[in-house]
């Protein structure tokens, strides 16, 4: 029919109109944004080589080290990173304390572990997202212990009432459930860097993600931040509050985390101090407990540090990242080639426009649902009157 058939056409024009316009700035600014940040952030690969083969050559392995006897902390202990971190410390006969929502769920990763066979294991009970009802007993946990490795991570699906403009555009969430990550990624993480301070914990070690490095615009960080409650949001503030503290920290940021373990005959593990590499940035949650445990053992010397991480190599699925030559076999060779190149990383940005990449993102979104559904009722209002 004429009328449906001009009606169709105009929907599909002013579809085509609205999806354009809103996505052009975004999608223009974040590909720009990816294809030149990582410029220039590497060391020369001249020093890198050189410091690789002075690691090598001078034999250092895991063997040879002396462990504090004061057990580390390890926040989040019963999830998919947390359990590997547990388990590789236990693996070196190390004192550790588990901080965990559910016990349940770590007798069951660790009921065995706990006996008699493992007294050095503790199992604490806290939720963090709810941490000022277990001030006194993360108080003690934190109190003695070596260092924090805290690798916890709020997910949670954004709600309308998120996209609000008063809300979408604060720094603070107070207004949210508690299942947002402002509390469990930003207000429980501010306040275990308190009690860092307070019983001068050696090293802070936070896991976020490698989608800090990059623009707010990037197509990437818009699709997760509006899909995530701005999660990344909420982990720069992180970061920005372990910069702000007395306490030594590492913050890991890996790309997209893998279940599957690292093929050795072609792949190595990366880090770069800038704290950015390119994206995807896939690498396995084994070598990122890896990481965290060297992270939490360097001296108290070392400095601070913000560490982008991947898999570098040709054997990566589902298509190869780098060259294997860029990294190391193991963990604790990256942290090394860290300590003697001497390099360091660069102070957090005070805050990205997480609110209007999301806000441009979103508004024009429900503006073009809102036209078709419109123009849908329209023709079905003309189609009952035919």
């Amino acid at each position: 029919m004429p009328v449906l058939g001009s009606l169709a056409a105009k929907m599909m024009k002013l579809s085509t109109i609205l999806m354009v316009f809103s996505s052009t700035a975004v999608l223009c600014v974040g590909c720009l944004d990816t294809a030149s940040a990582y410029v220039g952030t590497r060391p020369p690969s001249g020093q890198s080589k050189r410091v690789s083969q002075t690691l090598r050559s001078s034999g250092s392995s895991d063997g040879d080290r002396q462990f504090s006897a004061k057990p580390i902390l390890v926040v989040g202990a019963t999830g998919r990173v947390g359990r590997r971190v547990v388990q590789q410390l236990m693996a070196q006969n190390r004192p550790v304390r588990a901080v965990v929502r559910n016990e349940h769920k770590a007798q069951h990763l660790f009921g065995t572990m706990t006996s008699l066979q493992y007294p050095q294991l503790e199992i604490i009970k806290a939720d963090l997202s709810r941490y000022e009802e277990y001030e006194e007993v993360l108080d003690k946990a934190v109190k003695g212990c070596e260092s924090i490795v805290s690798v916890m991570g709020v997910v949670r699906f954004a709600k309308l009432g998120d996209f609000l403009p008063w809300r979408l555009f604060r720094l603070d969430a107070a207004w949210a459930d508690r299942k947002h990550p402002y509390y469990g990624n930003y207000m429980a993480q501010k306040y275990l860097i308190s009690l860092a301070e307070k019983h001068n914990v050696k090293r802070f070690v936070r896991l976020t993600g490698l989608g800090l490095a990059y623009s707010a615009f990037n197509p990437f960080s818009v699709l997760f931040n509006t899909l995530l409650s701005v999660n990344n949001r909420w982990g720069l503030l992180c970061e920005q509050a372990l910069f702000d503290s007395k306490v030594p920290y590492v913050v890991l940021r890996p790309g997209g985390l893998a279940e599957d373990e690292r093929e050795l005959s072609t792949t190595n593990l990366q880090v770069d101090a800038s704290g950015m590499l390119p994206l995807p940035g896939r690498v396995g949650r084994s070598d990122v407990a890896a990481l965290a445990i060297a992270s939490a053992d360097l001296p108290t010397t070392a400095p601070s540090y913000t560490l982008a991480c991947r898999w570098c190599g040709e054997g990566i699925k589902p298509k190869p990242q780098g060259y294997k030559e860029e990294g190391f076999a193991s963990a604790q060779e990256c942290l090394d080639t860290v300590l003697a190149s001497k390099v360091t990383s660069p102070s957090p940005p005070r805050m990205k426009p997480y609110g209007v990449a999301v806000g441009i993102t979103a508004y024009a979104a429900g503006a073009l649902s809102l036209k078709l559904a419109t123009m849908l009722w329209k023709v079905i209002a003309r189609l009952f009157r035919v």
